[in-house]
């Protein structure tokens, strides 16, 4: 996902590298990595998603061309927190679709359900 903030092309990943990475510098688990998340859900996710832009920046050999500052104040210029389809919002859907396919059994519903027995 790429993202162009005070002219320059920021680019911010939430693949398995990156969740592994986070996971390092954060020195948590999955597990409490989004525990975090669910604790400090607007620090934290600014935090992981502009920790996310670095290592694109890290794989790509080139240098993030934003501050974190920048980022966040992009953010509010933007009223992105406010938006249900903002950068935010698309990020971290990504990044949830991410540990639901790599991490979760995926759940197939019954074509077959019981259903419930009616009480007469």
């Amino acid at each position: 996902m790429t993202v162009t903030i005070n002219g320059h092309d920021v680019k911010f990943g939430f693949g398995l590298y990156f969740l592994g990475k986070a996971q390092k510098e954060f020195n948590v688990d999955l597990n409490g990595l989004l525990n975090s998340l669910m604790i400090n859900p607007i620090a934290d996710m600014i935090d992981l998603m502009y920790y996310s832009a670095k290592c694109e920046a890290e794989l790509d050999e080139v240098k993030l061309q934003v501050s974190k500052r920048e980022f966040l104040t992009f953010l509010e210029e933007t009223k992105d927190f406010k938006k249900t389809d903002g950068i935010l919002a698309e990020w971290s859907n990504k990044f949830v679709d991410n540990i639901k396919g790599n991490f979760l059994p995926e759940v197939e519903e019954e074509a077959d359900a019981v259903e419930p027995v009616k009480k007469k």
